[in-house]
């Protein structure tokens, strides 16, 4: 983990690690069946991220780590780096090449898409988390646990963020 991580760990902020998936639902390109043209998968990547990216840019009391598949170009994507900009730049890192157990290990709160290792993963290390399944596109297991654990829309997404930073993993 980078010296600035660290650093902003002694900070006293909380870190949100997202390992989110966007490229399976919403890039055209990398859909097996494609759902969207490239006008309708920024309009649903918006509707469905963009409010995330929006309520992140104003807290002051996290920092996100964003971090995907090493291969992985998500982030280059015009429309999923138009949604970054909106967090200022000092609130945030990006880095796909960080091991996925180091960036849990540091986390106050992990976000991941559906039935995912990271989501499982940070569970199993005693992280709170929240898989994040936009639209309810799929069956997230954990979610007969603790309704904090799965989120299908925007705002049931922060809320569920808002709960895990506030009172930690649920029983």
């Amino acid at each position: 983990i980078s010296a600035k991580i660290l650093r902003i760990k002694k900070d006293n902020k909380k870190i949100v690690a997202v390992f989110a998936v966007f490229k399976k639902t919403f890039i055209p390109a990398n859909q097996i069946m494609p759902l969207f043209d490239e006008s309708n998968a920024r309009n649903a990547f918006f509707k469905y991220w963009l409010p995330f990216f929006k309520w992140a840019s104003k807290q002051d009391n996290i920092f996100l780590i964003f971090k995907g598949k090493p291969s992985s170009t998500q982030y280059e994507v015009g429309f999923v780096k138009e949604a970054l900009a909106e967090i200022p730049r000092d609130k945030y890192y990006r880095d796909n090449n960080l091991l996925m157990l180091d960036v849990i290990a540091i986390s106050d709160c992990v976000i991941s898409t559906g039935n995912s290792s990271a989501l499982y993963s940070s569970l199993c290390f005693g992280v709170p988390s929240v898989s994040y399944s936009p639209g309810a596109t799929g069956y997230v297991a954990a979610g007969k646990y603790n309704k904090y654990l799965v989120a299908s829309n925007p705002d049931e997404l922060i809320k569920n963020i808002k709960y895990m930073l506030k009172n930690g993993l649920p029983e």
